[in-house]
């Protein structure tokens, strides 16, 4: 078999994380990449296991400009697939200072840079305003407005909206007739706003099990009537090397004919299968050998809990936590853990097929979560252990 790889080098921020290191062995798998290489913060240790043979690993602090400067002149991408973010419950402070400021300064580096021609962005459904209201069928990536920097429910949602909104603002066109080989100040953009991840050793999953076999699986916080999307990583991943190749597609030599292109555009991604939050949670439950959710067991709902009901206790514990660590520490559970289910998320893939050529590789979430429970069994996870 013909080697097809031609697409120069490409480097992947944070490709040891959880997501970064499933980009980084999908890209090796594809092929179509001279090279693959990942940054890893110096001193980092606890994702040694997640380096994939093939691809090569240079340490670099990404928050000092001159390091990753340096490493994009001895590496010369072609393209940038930039994953870092900060997570999730992360205090406000390092969503501004890691999700913004050091984002942006990564993506304007690689804009000035003469090797790189491409990039692609790891974004989120956080970003839309969504309201339950949106719930009555898949919404499309121009029917919802996005968050800014000074509106959204959270600093993750308004700190990756910033970086979205940039990213594809950036995007020039020009990159794509560039025969120079020299981008400088030329850049073709791409966002990928993920549905709710899950897999393998996902921190998502293990906080669900962590219930299995416990009362707290007869209990349901809210009505289950929203759609959720839910994304499993290794479709995600997939859809990052997609898009990749996507923005460095020669250009149609006959531009009549419509052609819709990748750069500068947004796109949603998910397994293309919603099901209600509870419904999901339940079906991780279900594989896990829940005695309540297994098939054949009870399948009982004991009390339904209100939303407002769970918000103003939390709230309660949120104020308490802000009076005694003066803000800097959070709660394990805070008034945003209830945020997703409260909104629904029920999201169009359409324009991902249809441009990308994205189908989940992991077809429905059903599959996934056997997929994902399976891997979990076979790392060490026991559902007695949780009896």
């Amino acid at each position: 078999m013909a080697d097809k790889r031609n697409l120069g080098t490409v480097l992947v921020t944070g490709g040891t994380g959880w997501l970064g290191s499933h980009i980084v062995q999908s890209l090796l798998a594809d092929q179509s990449f001279n090279s693959v290489v990942s940054t890893v913060e110096p001193g980092e240790t606890e994702n040694v296991h997640n380096r994939i043979p093939g691809a090569t690993y240079h340490e670099c602090a990404l928050s000092d400009l001159s390091q990753f400067t340096k490493l994009l002149s001895t590496i010369q991408p072609r393209t940038i697939i930039h994953t870092v973010s900060t997570d999730f419950f992360s205090a406000d402070e390092a969503h501004y200072r890691i999700t913004y400021h050091q984002s942006k300064r990564i993506i304007t580096a690689a804009r000035q840079h003469a090797s790189v021609q491409a990039l692609v962005y790891t974004s989120t459904c956080e970003v839309l305003a969504l309201k339950p209201s949106h719930n009555t069928h898949p919404v499309h990536e121009d029917e919802v407005p996005t968050y800014t920097l000074k509106s959204g429910p959270h600093a993750y949602a308004r700190t990756k909206s910033a970086i979205d909104a940039l990213v594809r603002q950036l995007n020039t066109r020009e990159a794509l007739h560039n025969t120079s080989g020299d981008f400088t100040d030329q850049l073709l953009t791409a966002v990928l706003r993920t549905a709710g991840l899950y897999g393998p050793d996902s921190s998502t999953i293990r906080a669900m099990l962590e219930r299995v076999n416990t009362p707290n699986t007869r209990f349901q916080i809210g009505p289950n009537a929203l759609r959720h999307d839910w994304l499993y990583v290794e479709n995600c991943a997939r859809a990052h090397v997609l898009a990749a190749k996507a923005l460095l597609k020669p250009p149609n030599p006959n531009p009549g004919d419509g052609e819709e292109r990748a750069d500068g555009q947004a796109f949603f991604l998910t397994d293309g299968k919603p099901l209600p939050f509870w419904d999901f949670v339940r079906c991780v439950w279900a594989e896990a050998g829940d005695a309540n959710w297994k098939p054949g067991g009870p399948r009982k709902v004991d009390r339904v809990v209100p939303f407002w009901l769970v918000l103003s206790v939390v709230g309660v514990i949120e104020w308490v936590y802000w009076v005694v660590t003066m803000g800097r520490v959070r709660p394990g559970v805070s008034r945003l853990t209830y945020y997703y289910i409260r909104m629904g998320c029920w999201l169009d893939i359409g324009r991902a097929r249809r441009v990308l050529g994205y189908e989940p590789v992991v077809g429905g979430t059903e599959e996934g979560v056997r997929r994902t429970m399976e891997w979990f069994r076979g790392n060490g996870w026991d559902s007695k252990k949780e009896e």
